[in-house]
């Protein structure tokens, strides 16, 4: 979890992803809260990762960084950024290969 933090830091710059995502390929993750939808690139177990990192590491409106997937046992760099008010809205991250997930940001 530190190299998440650490990659925060470095990149500075920051891209904000589009949904790029195609909606046909999508499917939802519902064992965790909040609910995410993801690619069909993007395994349950690697989209709550994610939503792991966003929380853990303090992230607001922007984040970029490394996350690993338990499915495929490799790092992937991930940017995500939030769309609503402070404490509410939706996440979409984006990354290499088709990964995308999106979830609520409602605290």
């Amino acid at each position: 979890m530190k190299r998440f933090t650490i990659l925060i830091a470095l990149f500075g710059a920051f891209i904000v992803p589009t949904a790029s995502a195609s909606a046909a390929g999508n499917h939802s993750c519902r064992q965790g809260d909040p609910p995410i939808t993801a690619s069909a690139r993007t395994s349950c177990a690697f989209a709550g990762k994610i939503v792991t990192e966003w929380y853990n590491n303090g992230c607001t409106t922007r984040c970029q960084g490394v996350i690993w997937s338990p499915v495929t046992k490799r790092n992937y760099g991930l940017s995500c950024s939030r769309r609503g008010g402070q404490y509410t809205g939706t996440v979409t991250c984006t990354g290499p290969n088709g990964i995308y997930a999106r979830f609520s940001a409602d605290i």
